[in-house]
């Protein structure tokens, strides 16, 4: 850190700049903040603002307006993630050169886990001789019973809409 003062019209100059782009509310919580509120300079409140999302992890978590981007300039060749093939980018943040190696990335060769609900019977098959659930007179356990009429009680609800 140098030791020079910092030119504090510079400063108020580069904020008002910056507060150009901010969406009108946005704009005028800052001129509330800084004329009214705390009765300092613009910039304070502006650069508060990024230091205080640095204090707290939130600096890469930054959005962007959309008419920003036509303002932006010429788009960097970028490596693609999957397919590590160069390309250049269509939108700010774009990791991955087309849609088939976005979905690519997300895919995994496990096979989806099926779910089993294993039925019980009248049988006893615990050591005591106590059966844990008695089956209905379908053949359902009781918990498959309950999710059945649940669902039939759902679709009559949906009938009558």
């Amino acid at each position: 850190m140098t030791d020079k003062k910092p030119d504090f019209r510079r400063l108020e100059h580069a904020a008002t700049i910056l507060m150009e782009l901010l969406p009108g509310q946005a704009r005028d919580l800052v001129i509330e903040l800084a004329d009214l509120q705390y009765k300092c300079p613009r910039w304070h409140i502006v650069v508060g603002s990024m230091l205080r999302l640095f204090e707290e992890g939130r600096n890469s978590d930054y959005s962007t307006e959309p008419h920003w981007a036509h303002d932006m300039h010429e788009p960097v060749k970028t490596t693609c993630e999957e397919c590590e093939k160069e390309f250049l980018p269509e939108r700010l943040g774009q990791i991955y050169c087309s849609q088939t190696c976005g979905e690519a990335s997300t895919r995994t060769d496990e096979p989806e886990p099926e779910i089993v609900i294993p039925e019980s019977s009248t049988s006893t098959d615990s050591t005591d001789g106590s059966s844990d659930t008695p089956a209905s007179p379908t053949g359902e356990s009781s918990l498959q019973e309950m999710l059945r009429e649940s669902a039939d009680e759902a679709l009559k609800e949906i009938r009558t809409l």
